[in-house]
């Protein structure tokens, strides 16, 4: 009967949603135990990761300024701080036409900033992050999420048509095996 349909529909939905986490939990897994990002650090590895993401698209001019170098980040801070510039940059790519991008990974007075500006279409924060249906929330609030359960806060300045300014910042120097 109808039923039976209906279960089979379920369950295949249930099993691509299983498929797909389990892939992006494979993706994950991979980048976070990636050499590299312990090598040569967040800042390079944000800037491999943008060459092979963009060079497809040359129209895009991407600045990466890295004054975190002999930081000696937490390997999950450093994972979820990758994890979330990767996603910011996705979103900017896919939504906002954007032809410029500029990444700053800093210290400052006892956080660690990432700053991220771009000349894209810009839209109203509030609308973004305070809900999460609009299109995702362009992804900004599991970022958010994220940033929060870091003790630090995602800042997000935005004018419609003048592009976006987004801050990601934790405490820093404070942290528990941190060389302070």
């Amino acid at each position: 009967g109808t039923d039976g349909v209906a279960i089979r529909v379920q369950l295949d939905e249930i099993s691509r949603m299983l498929l797909k986490t389990t892939q992006d939990t494979r993706q994950l897994i991979f980048e976070l135990s990636s050499p590299t990002m312990n090598e040569i650090g967040l800042g390079a590895a944000i800037g491999e990761w943008v060459e092979e993401k963009l060079n497809k698209r040359q129209t895009i001019d991407f600045d990466l300024v890295d004054n975190l170098s002999g930081c000696d980040l937490e390997e999950d801070l450093r994972a979820i701080l990758f994890r979330n510039v990767r996603e910011l940059l996705t979103n900017t790519i896919k939504h906002a036409r954007v032809s410029k991008v500029k990444v700053q990974l800093e210290t400052v007075t006892g956080e660690l900033r990432i700053t991220f500006q771009d000349d894209g279409v810009g839209f109203k924060p509030g609308r973004v992050i305070g809900n999460v249906k609009s299109d995702g929330g362009f992804g900004l609030f599991s970022i958010e999420e994220r940033m929060i359960d870091l003790g630090g806060k995602l800042e997000v300045k935005s004018v419609p048509y003048q592009g976006c300014t987004m801050i990601m910042s934790v405490p820093w120097g404070t942290m528990p095996g941190s060389s302070s």
